[in-house]
Formats: structure tokens, sequence, C-alpha cells
């Protein structure tokens, strides 16, 4: 099937919006992560108590 216009294409960002919720920052040897979120920039700290393997 052949479109008649390219505008019916739309890149998948603009159809399907996606949004990143939340960043995090890691500090592995202090045992500690970072989360914001990136709607209201407010952030939490929370402690890593499970061993992480690599």
């Amino acid at each position: 099937m052949v479109l008649g216009t390219w505008s019916l294409l739309l890149p998948l960002p603009v159809m399907i919006p996606c949004k990143r919720l939340f960043e995090y920052i890691l500090f592995y040897k202090d045992e500690m992560m970072f989360q914001i979120e990136q709607g209201t920039k407010q952030w939490s700290k929370v402690t890593l108590t499970d061993p992480w393997a690599f």
C-alpha cells in the first residue's frame, strides 16, 4: 500500500510520547543512591542495602 502523503507518517516519539519519570545517581562505594523526579525536580536519598554484583 502506497500512502499519498508523507504527513501521515509521524516519528515514533510524536505518536507515542515517552517521558523519563526518574533519574538515578548511584554511588556504589558509599552505598548511596539519589532519585530525582523529572516533573518536580524533587530528589530523595536512598541507602543501598543489597549487595551489587558486577
